[in-house]
């Protein structure tokens, strides 16, 4: 497997998708996988019609954050000890295209 991305779609109740989780295999990072994966998650739940899509990262994924923040997604909030395993600050963030 190259890439996964797992998502929630909240549509009915809270009219929103959350990116749940996204991984990309270690050698094939930095090709563009994950913005593959993003952008064509937003198209097919616009479709579906929604319009709120969220996410989450840890405060040291650098990498996580530079893409949210270059396909559009704003940080919204930063998070006291919101991840596990390690225990880390998390920010949360949100696309409204």
């Amino acid at each position: 497997m190259v890439a996964l991305l797992a998502i929630y779609n909240w549509q009915g109740a809270d009219d929103y998708a959350k990116n749940m989780t996204l991984c990309v295999h270690p050698a094939c990072r930095r090709q563009g996988y994950a913005s593959v994966l993003l952008d064509s998650m937003v198209a097919e739940m616009r479709q579906l019609g929604m319009h709120l899509f969220k996410a989450e990262t840890r405060v040291s994924n650098l990498a996580m954050q530079a893409l949210f923040e270059k396909l559009g997604y704003e940080c919204t909030l930063r998070v006291e000890r919101m991840m596990e395993n390690p225990v880390e600050d998390g920010y949360k963030y949100e696309l409204r295209p």
